[in-house]
């Protein structure tokens, strides 16, 4: 095969190649832009919203505020009239570099520092994230191999889903479309091999989302393996074992069955407590199924996605360079030291956090699966359906691959799917595989999934203003927004997401099963 010319093409240039990647990432931030000139944007606290307050006026005194111990406004609703805040606290310490680049915009435009000119300049950037994730989606695609059909799937997959079109533009001030930008940006560096680019993107991740301090170490001590480039074209892919084919190793199952049944274990405790949530969701009477799909989906994600040995785990602990090692030991220490210099004060517990996260994956059964394919769309149902064969292609690329994606897939466990924004990049190569596998890349299965994600988008459903009420979040109009995350979702509007996904998956089944027919049928 001439790698000058990138599978899928036919006397398709390098450059052709390259101008396919800018289309579609020039596409991105087009969309970006237009998302938020549709004007449908929280009415919270001028258009920066609970947490936006916070980034929002962070952005307007970068330099005090964060280095200075300066004073800040603490998230919220609408015009704060209390005491202010000195400094950056130990939660917000890993959430501030979104902030900054607003206000070096504001800098460099020479623009005053007010709410709108504020709200516009994370919009700016936030366009210019995804741009970027898609860009680093088509680039890492191409060096795997994948053509232009599989790059489009991925960049319709990253872009037409809830988490850009609903939340990007109606929730511009977050750290969410930084994080997804820098993830994506991480993903190709470690392809490509490129340590020291790594590992700055890495720290500047880490002081965008916190769960990179996770992932970061991971990409350091693991490069991919030898040979990756073009692994992935048509053809190539061995097609490891279906869900009816695969049997679990024993080691990864027998940690799999302990790790699912200590789940079970402290979901019954959580819920023999008494606990509620903070949210006051209302939970079905359907604990022990709930409970046991958390169980079940452990088991699996363990099972599939840990070494198949522990004499492979071993052996992968041993291939660990010297030199690596310094530099995610390095990268960790500077980014926790300097995170809690910034810090002038604690923040929100976040063992409570994670309780409440963790015991709401009960309120109905499968809730969490349901809000994360609501949220960021087809492809993680394609990966799911086919997670076999999505596990060895993360192996594939190495333990950090497969590292990475168990990590994602557990981190659903928060019940909001925002929590794994960072990761997505990394997921979209097994799901693009998955649907590739399942459905097939024809002119047909990409019309039906682009139009599936814009259904499942629900870019046309304008949310509008909500109520500075927070006790009616579980009502509309706020479920419009809040349906999607997890411990804000009541039983009626689970049941509608549920709908919605279980129809999606039946129509990729029937593409499925009509791509096989016709493949029996043909001589």
């Amino acid at each position: 095969m001439d790698r000058r010319r990138p599978p899928g093409g036919r006397g398709k240039t390098l450059l052709e190649g390259r101008s396919f990647d800018w289309t579609l990432a020039l596409a991105a931030v087009a969309i970006g832009i237009l998302i938020y000139l549709l004007d449908d944007r929280t009415n919270w606290s001028n258009g920066f919203g609970f947490d936006g307050r916070f980034y929002g006026e962070l952005a307007k005194n970068f330099p005090q505020a964060v280095f200075g111990h300066g004073q800040v406004t603490p998230p919220g609703l609408g015009e704060y009239t209390g005491p202010h805040l000195t400094g950056v606290d130990s939660y917000y310490a890993y959430r501030w570099l979104p902030s900054g680049l607003v206000w070096l915009g504001l800098q460099v435009t020479a623009l005053s520092p007010t709410d709108g000119h504020v709200v516009g300049m994370f919009a700016a950037l936030d366009a210019l994230m995804y741009g970027l994730a898609t860009f680093c989606w088509c680039r890492a695609a191409g060096l795997l191999g994948l053509g232009r059909r599989e790059k489009l799937v991925g960049a319709i997959g990253l872009v037409v889903s809830f988490a850009v079109l609903r939340t990007g533009g109606y929730y511009p001030v977050l750290t969410d479309q930084v994080a997804l930008g820098l993830g994506a940006l991480s993903f190709y560096l470690w392809l490509r091999g490129n340590t020291v680019a790594l590992a700055i993107c890495v720290v500047a991740a880490c002081f965008t989302w916190p769960f990179h301090i996770v992932i970061g170490p991971l990409l350091l001590l693991f490069p991919p393996p030898p040979g990756v480039r073009g692994a992935f074209a048509s053809g190539s892919e061995p097609p490891g074992p279906s869900w009816r084919e695969w049997r679990p190793a024993r080691f990864p199952a027998a940690v799999g069955a302990v790790i699912g049944l200590a789940t079970l274990a402290a979901l019954i405790a959580i819920q023999l407590g008494g606990y509620e949530s903070h949210e006051g969701t209302e939970q079905l009477p359907l604990f022990p199924l709930s409970a046991l799909i958390v169980a079940a989906y452990f088991f699996a994600v363990f099972a599939l996605l840990l070494p198949q040995s522990l004499a492979k785990l071993v052996a992968i602990l041993r291939s660990i360079r010297l030199g690596r090692l310094a530099w995610a030991v390095g990268v960790v220490a500077f980014v926790l030291v300097a995170g809690r210099l910034i810090a002038a004060r604690p923040g929100f517990a976040t063992t409570e956090l994670f309780k409440d996260a963790f015991w709401s994956t009960t309120l109905d059964p499968g809730i969490f699966i349901v809000v994360l394919v609501s949220y960021w769309g087809i492809l993680i149902l394609a990966l799911l359906a086919d997670l076999p064969r999505a596990a060895a292609v993360s192996w594939r690329l190495g333990p950090a691959m497969a590292a990475v994606v168990g990590a994602g897939l557990l981190g659903v466990f928060t019940t909001q799917p925002r929590e794994i924004v960072d990761v997505i990049p990394f997921l979209l190569l097994p799901g693009v595989l998955a649907y590739r596998r399942l459905c097939g890349l024809s002119d047909l299965s990409i019309v039906v999934f682009f139009w599936a994600s814009l259904l499942l988008s629900r870019i046309w459903l304008p949310i509008g203003d909500l109520s500075t009420n927070l006790g009616l979040l579980q009502d509309f109009p706020a479920q419009k927004y809040y349906m999607t995350l997890g411990a804000w979702t009541p039983p009626s509007t689970y049941a509608m997401q549920l709908g919605g996904v279980l129809a999606i998956g039946a129509a990729m089944w029937l593409l499925a099963r009509s791509r096989r027919s016709g493949a029996t049928a043909d001589p």
